[in-house]
């Protein structure tokens, strides 16, 4: 079996643009997407997300889903190793 490279280009806005994107709230679900491992995954507790963020690899890809009014937005998240730091370092 050969490896199959997946790629896409959409158009999402970056939670890190949000002056008060809840990263720890209990409605927002992280899903990391690990190309290395061909592996994804989701996190829904602050325990959760804080751990899938501390192990952020070169090439992951973070995404937040975020109820919104009338649909779910999705986010990506740019900067994972930044929103560990600044979020979920410090209880």
């Amino acid at each position: 079996m050969t490896d199959q490279v997946v790629t896409w280009e959409i158009p999402l806005r970056k939670a890190e643009d949000s002056d008060s994107f809840p990263y720890t709230g209990n409605k927002v679900t992280f899903i990391k997407i690990s190309t290395e491992k061909h592996l994804i995954t989701q996190a829904k507790t602050k325990t959760e997300k804080r751990d899938m963020l501390s192990q952020a690899g070169e090439t992951d890809v973070f995404l937040a889903a975020w109820p919104g009014k009338w649909s779910q937005d999705v986010f990506v998240i740019s900067d994972p190793r930044a929103v560990y730091l600044q979020h979920f370092l410090v209880d």
